[in-house]
Formats: C-alpha cells, sequence, structure tokens
C-alpha cells in the first residue's frame, strides 16, 4: 500500500475519533484561558503542551484508574500504570465568563485563544499513520452524578470493554465523564493516548508542532488588564509573528443609560 494510500484510509476512519460531537458541530469555536507567560511558550517554541491527565487537579478526574480493581476471582488489579498513558488539553465551547477569567487568569494578565474543534484535532492526528487512529481524539466531555459515575464503573461488563479494546477509545471514554456539578464548564478535550513501550511514558508532557497564525483564530487579554500591560503584551505577540487579531475582552465594560426621571 502506497504512502498515499494509507493517509486515504487513514482520513476516512478519521471521523469516529470525535467523541460526542455532531457532523455539524467539527468547526465550532472553542476556547482556552491561561497565564500570558503560557502564551509566550506557546509562540516562541511554535509547540502545544499536553499534560498528563493525572495532573488534573479535580480529585474526581480519572474516576475509574482510582478505582480498585479485581478479577472475578478476586485477585487485585491495578490500573494505575494506565495514568501514566494519558495525555490532555482542556478547552470549553462558552467564549468567556466572569468565572473562567478569575479562575484561571487569577492574576488579571491571562489570555484567551480562539480555534475550532477541527483545527486543534489537527494538531495531534497524524494522517500518515495507522497509530494515530488509536492514539489520538477530541471528545466533549459528559456530565453526570457521583452516583451514576460509580454505577458505571462498577459495571463488570463496561469496564471490560474499556480494558480489553484494542481500538483506544474505551480508555479515551472514561477521561470524558465528570460531575454534573461542573457541567456549567462545558468542556472539550483534546487527548492523546499511548500503549505502555511508548518512550513517552517517561514525561508528564507532550509537545506537538503547530503554526501558531494556522492554529489560533485571535487572542483575547483579560478585561482587567491595565492599559501599560496591555500594549506591552500586545507588542511581544506581534514581535513573535502572530498576524491575527489581538482584542481585549468587553466583559466589564459598562455604558451608562440616559434615564428620564417622572418629574
Amino acid at each position: 500500500m502506497t504512502q498515499q494510500e494509507i493517509e486515504r484510509e487513514v482520513a476516512n476512519f478519521k471521523r469516529r475519533n470525535y467523541l460526542h460531537f455532531d457532523d455539524n458541530e467539527l468547526d465550532l469555536p472553542i476556547y482556552r484561558i491561561f497565564p500570558f507567560e503560557s502564551l509566550l511558550e506557546m509562540l516562541n517554541t511554535n509547540n502545544l503542551t499536553l499534560v498528563k491527565t493525572r495532573m488534573w487537579e479535580d480529585p474526581y478526574e480519572n474516576f475509574l484508574l482510582k478505582c480498585n480493581a479485581s478479577m472475578l476471582n478476586g485477585t487485585p488489579v491495578n490500573l494505575k500504570d494506565l495514568q501514566e498513558q494519558i495525555f490532555g488539553q482542556c478547552w470549553t465551547l462558552y467564549p468567556e465568563t466572569d468565572a473562567f477569567w478569575r479562575i484561571y487568569s487569577y492574576s488579571k494578565n491571562g489570555v484567551r485563544i480562539k480555534t475550532t474543534v477541527r483545527k486543534l484535532f489537527d494538531v495531534i492526528f497524524d494522517n500518515s499513520s495507522y497509530s494515530t487512529l488509536t492514539t489520538s481524539f477530541i471528545g466533549k466531555v459528559q456530565y453526570d452524578t457521583v452516583q451514576n459515575i460509580g454505577s458505571l464503573f462498577s459495571d463488570p461488563n463496561y469496564i471490560g470493554s474499556i480494558v480489553q479494546d484494542t481500538t483506544g477509545q474505551g480508555l479515551v471514554e472514561a477521561q470524558l465523564i465528570k460531575r454534573i456539578e461542573f457541567e456549567h464548564e462545558k468542556e472539550i478535550r483534546l487527548l492523546y493516548s499511548v500503549d505502555s513501550s511508548s518512550p513517552d511514558i517517561q514525561n508528564d508532557i507532550k509537545h506537538f508542532s503547530i503554526n501558531p497564525n494556522n492554529l489560533i483564530d485571535d487572542i483575547m487579554f483579560d478585561p482587567r488588564i491595565s492599559s501599560r500591560y496591555e500594549n506591552i503584551y500586545r507588542q511581544t505577540i506581534l514581535s513573535l509573528g502572530f498576524r491575527n487579531p489581538i482584542l481585549k475582552s468587553q466583559l466589564y465594560n459598562f455604558t451608562p443609560v440616559n434615564i428620564r426621571l417622572p418629574f
């Protein structure tokens, strides 16, 4: 089979690695708010950086891999090693909220970047290799109660389907389940899963090469940033070759309304 034929066949199967998306949602805009220093790193290195999902702060992340597992005969099974095999990055469908700015831009100098579901997924999906079909995924987080999540992961048939899955999708699907208390986040997750023999296992981060101007549609500053720092940051971004729109959030802009008293 020629390389061209491989790429064509891989492209035909790519759609299944968009998890919980309708066909008309692949070009939806998605957003990520993070510190300005991380943006500088991205623009300087031309890299998108994913971290191991075990590093995420919510104690209910990796719910499955933190459970006490055993075979039907009672023999304990260690699932924790699987935590070393998954890298991820979190995005959202929300353009911005007051809560997002305060949580992810706590120093008031954070930035928001915008892209689309498809463009983000293309960063990690390698059209030239069959292996990408078992390693590279992007999915919409599904939210449920702790009770329902616990019941799901207590079902031997469900767990068996994940452990025995050879497509890589089962383990990744487990990374897309989150407590309903976080439903307001409308989260999108970019996920990269490797096998136990991969050299990536030894690292907590995984870099993917990007062209920032192709990936990032625009950059937006925190609405609370001072004019001084806005100008400094803007010039720094331009000096690094970014050519798309650079904006400032208008979330806290106030326009007085003209009112007329009845006397």
